[in-house]
């Protein structure tokens, strides 16, 4: 459910404009469409190569590990953004952002030459095995960003100055946990805090899960044996009537003298508390996750109050993960800005607008919001029965109802 809310919901690419002026307001409509048709290639790139999609991808690392890692490049030729999986990045933060990071994947051969061919590498032999990949960037002694590359036992790329990153003094790699403990070391210690900065969606859970998988495996033990019959046989022969053969077989014919009995002991019946116990754990779990009602496990009619209620539980538990896409998105959006105007690459028939704001006046500010279904619909009948005359701006429900609709 987490990941459906967050991979259907719409991301619009937005410039605030109320300070701007209407040739500005042009500029920066401009720079907003240019964007958002680069994250649409993106998805096209990600559904060609098996990835189901670019924010799919994102969302189901984020909500599986806690971090996010997207790589972002700008050339003069095209614009791209990969999504890295957290458990093979290694970020170094410094107090003002990131100041290097490491990047370790295996690749399989055909990859690893395919690679090596596109990146006009050069390499002593061909490769015929899986390669281990280490891609490093980081700050040089000059302040400088660098990246160097090794494949294998080969340095493919030395250590380089980007000089485009270095116009802006930042790397190309945007890398956040979500969730989890604020702490580094002061409260769990220099080498526990890492378990803790950022988690998957389930770690709240993880501990309640396991007890509820556990008592649900001793329900169906408990189950299963009171369904298994043990059977009385009141015989005086030496020959047994019940044998193990004959009780397992459908429709068995026992033979046996006068006076003799084969007969089926009742066995006890399940505890009332088994139940009792897993409705316990179920209504703990829905405290660190989504109600039952989102799923659309309603019983009867849900009141405003009861439907308001399921609604804030699921954007508790959204909320660490959708602001780090907010946070992630508008920083690559910038980024690109940046590359864009500052450093002054023109991929995919970029054309400088005139009137441009200034850098602080230009910044992307993203919208995307999940949309819990009938939370909105409830909130707004609920005003107009308190309020007949209540009504909402026409700037905000078209910001709201149709946010990928781009300021003209």
């Amino acid at each position: 459910l987490a990941k459906h809310l967050l991979i259907t919901m719409i991301i619009a690419d937005k410039v605030p404009s109320e300070e701007l002026s209407i040739e500005e307001v042009s500029s920066t409509s401009y720079m907003e469409k240019y964007v958002a048709q680069r994250w649409t290639d993106q998805e096209k790139r990600y559904r060609k190569i098996g990835r189901q999609g670019w924010l799919n991808s994102l969302s189901s690392w984020l909500l599986c590990t806690g971090w996010y890692s997207v790589f972002s490049m700008v050339t003069s030729k095209q614009i791209w953004a990969e999504v890295w999986s957290p458990a093979e990045c290694f970020p170094d933060f410094g107090p003002d952002g990131l100041v290097e990071h490491a990047h370790i994947y295996t690749l399989s051969a055909a990859a690893a030459n395919k690679k090596v061919r596109q990146m006009g590498w050069t390499i002593s032999r061909p490769f015929t095995d899986d390669t281990k990949v280490y891609d490093h960037w980081t700050f040089d002694a000059d302040g400088d960003v660098a990246n160097g590359v090794v494949m294998g036992s080969q340095f493919v790329k030395a250590p380089v100055k980007d000089k485009d990153m270095s116009k802006l003094g930042v790397l190309p790699i945007f890398t956040s946990p979500a969730g989890g403990l604020p702490d580094r070391g002061s409260i769990t210690g220099k080498g526990e805090w890492q378990k803790h900065s950022g988690e998957s969606l389930v770690a709240t859970n993880e501990d309640l899960n396991t007890n509820y998988n556990r008592m649900r495996t001793f329900y169906q033990q408990a189950a299963r044996q009171s369904a298994q019959h043990h059977w009385l046989e009141l015989s005086s022969g030496e020959t047994n009537i019940a044998t193990d053969a004959l009780m397992d077989r459908w429709g068995s014919v026992l033979h046996g003298a006068p006076g003799e009995d084969v007969r089926a002991i009742q066995p006890p019946a399940m505890p009332v508390e088994l139940t009792s116990i897993l409705m316990t754990y179920r209504n703990e779990l829905e405290r660190g996750s989504f109600p039952a009602a989102v799923f659309g496990n309603v019983q009867q009619q849900m009141s405003y109050l009861a439907m308001a209620n399921a609604a804030a539980a699921s954007m508790q538990t959204l909320t660490p993960y959708l602001q780090a896409i907010r946070g992630m998105r508008t920083d690559i959006d910038n980024f690109w800005s940046d590359m864009l105007i500052e450093v002054g690459l023109s991929p995919h028939g970029f054309k400088k607008p005139e009137n441009i704001p200034e850098p602080e006046d230009r910044l992307f500010d993203i919208d995307a919001n999940v949309d819990i279904p009938g939370y909105l619909i409830q909130r707004a009948t609920v005003a107009r029965m308190l309020n007949p005359e209540f009504t909402l701006p026409e700037a905000w429900l078209m910001d709201k109802m149709f946010p990928e609709i781009k300021n003209p």
